[in-house]
C-alpha cells in the first residue's frame, strides 16, 4: 500500500516516456524495473530515457533533411538499453555518419568548375557513391556507408587534377596530329617534286 502512491507517479512518467518515444515504446530496463516495483529506479533510467529521446529526435530531423532513414538499429538500442551507455553510443555513431554524409553531399553538390567537370566525365560518380552510402546507412552498415562517403569525397577531389590531366593528353593528342599531318604534306610535297 505504501508504494502505491509512488507506483501512480511512475505509471504517468512511464506514460509520458511512451508518449514521447512516438511508437518506440518503453526501454527494456525500464519495463523490467517497473515490472518488480523499483520506482526509484526506473525514474532514474526513464530520465536518461527521455534525454536520449531529446537527442534523437534531433538527429531524426538531420536525418529526414539529408534524406536518410534512421537504421534499424536506432531503435533496437533504444529499447535494449534506454539511455544507457550502449544507447548513447549507437547515437553518436550514427551521427558521425549523418554529419559525414552532409558534407558530403554539399561537396558532391556544389557548383564545378569546368575542369572538375571533364575529369568527372567516364570515371566514378560521386553521386552514386552517396546512393550506396544511404542504402547502407539505412541498412544499418555504418561501416560501409562510411567508406562509401569518404569515396565520393575523394572522388570530388581529384576531379580538378584528373580533368587537368585529361585536358593536357587532349592537348597533346592534338599538337602530335598535327604534326603528324606537316609532316605527311611535306613529305607528300617532297616527292612530288617541282
Amino acid at each position: 500500500v505504501a508504494l502505491l502512491e509512488r507506483r501512480a507517479e511512475a505509471r504517468e512518467g512511464f506514460d509520458a516516456l511512451v508518449a514521447a518515444a512516438s511508437g518506440w515504446g518503453a526501454p527494456d530496463p525500464v519495463g523490467a524495473a517497473m515490472s518488480h516495483w523499483r520506482f526509484d529506479d526506473a525514474a532514474l533510467l526513464m530520465d536518461d530515457a527521455r534525454a536520449w529521446l531529446a537527442d534523437r529526435d534531433v538527429l531524426l530531423e538531420q536525418m529526414a533533411v539529408a534524406g536518410l532513414s534512421a537504421p534499424d538499429r536506432l531503435h533496437q538500442a533504444y529499447r535494449a538499453y534506454g539511455g544507457g551507455a550502449e544507447a548513447e553510443s549507437e547515437l553518436e555513431a550514427e551521427r558521425e555518419v549523418v554529419d559525414a554524409y552532409v558534407a558530403a553531399a554539399a561537396r558532391v553538390n556544389a557548383e564545378r568548375s569546368l575542369i572538375e567537370r571533364i575529369g568527372l566525365v567516364g570515371g566514378p560518380d560521386p553521386e552514386a557513391q552517396l546512393a550506396q552510402a544511404n542504402g547502407h546507412f539505412t541498412a544499418g552498415l555504418l561501416g560501409e556507408s562510411h567508406d562509401a562517403i569518404a569515396e565520393a569525397e575523394r572522388i570530388v577531389e581529384v576531379a580538378s587534377s584528373a580533368g587537368i590531366v585529361r585536358v593536357l593528353s587532349l592537348l597533346l593528342v592534338v599538337v602530335i596530329g598535327v604534326v603528324l599531318v606537316v609532316v605527311l604534306f611535306r613529305r607528300r610535297a617532297y616527292t612530288a617534286g617541282p
